[in-house]
């Protein structure tokens, strides 16, 4: 059999790997979480750009706080908002300043922002997770 001092060894070798693997996995956890968002942004981006062409205005211009229901089910397959496990709210800003958001609503990063602008670039809180 094994000695209780071997024992205690490898408990202990087991702890410092677990100690060093759980914040990487935690990160890529929420680097994850992030490029999610920021598919769902591009998603609605496109989305909101087909509503355009097709009606010469964006369907924050109709005072629409969010927005989405105009664009489901032609320009997007479901709304972003209705998705029962979603981690992000999304929502467009009205013109001049056209952005679309994404808030986390949970986890220790809750009340963070992503956005992005008509133009597909991200204007705030990339890279994710927040430095």
């Amino acid at each position: 059999g094994f000695t209780l001092l071997e024992i205690l060894i490898v408990i202990v070798i087991i702890g410092i790997l677990a100690s060093l693997a759980i914040p990487n996995f935690m990160k890529s956890t929420e680097t994850a979480k992030g490029k999610e968002a920021v598919v769902t942004l591009e998603t609605i981006r496109t989305a909101e750009a087909m509503y355009y062409l097709d009606h010469n205005y964006y369907t924050s211009d109709q005072d629409v706080n969010f927005g989405f229901d105009e664009l489901v089910p032609n320009y997007l397959p479901e709304d972003p908002n209705r998705n029962s496990n979603r981690n992000w709210n999304y929502y467009f800003l009205n013109p001049p300043d056209s952005i679309i958001t994404a808030e986390r609503i949970n986890g220790f990063y809750r009340s963070q922002l992503i956005d992005m602008d008509l133009d597909g670039n991200l204007v705030n809180g990339w890279p994710w997770p927040p430095r």
